[in-house]
């Protein structure tokens, strides 16, 4: 999770750097976070492991699509000194 939400934020910041645009990167973020968590909510306790990486791996794709656009969108929206 966390090693995916680390170059996933990395990659997805510098695709923001270069194209400009936030809609696109912030509707694949929310949708594969969405689909996630929905995921995650149909693990037991019997279900394999590598049942769950995959599905933090989804997560963690998620998040790291979310958070550079998120800290992006806030610094856009205040004004510069």
């Amino acid at each position: 999770l966390v090693i995916t939400m680390t170059v996933i934020g990395t990659v997805i910041g510098r695709l923001l750097a270069r194209y400009e645009v936030i809609r696109p990167f912030q509707l694949f973020g929310t949708i594969t976070l969405s689909v996630a968590v929905f995921l995650l909510t149909t693990l037991t306790a019997q279900s394999p492991i590598w049942l769950v990486s995959t599905y933090l791996f989804i997560m963690g794709l998620g998040m790291g699509s979310l958070m550079p656009v998120n800290t992006l969108a806030v610094q856009s929206a205040v004004d510069v000194r």
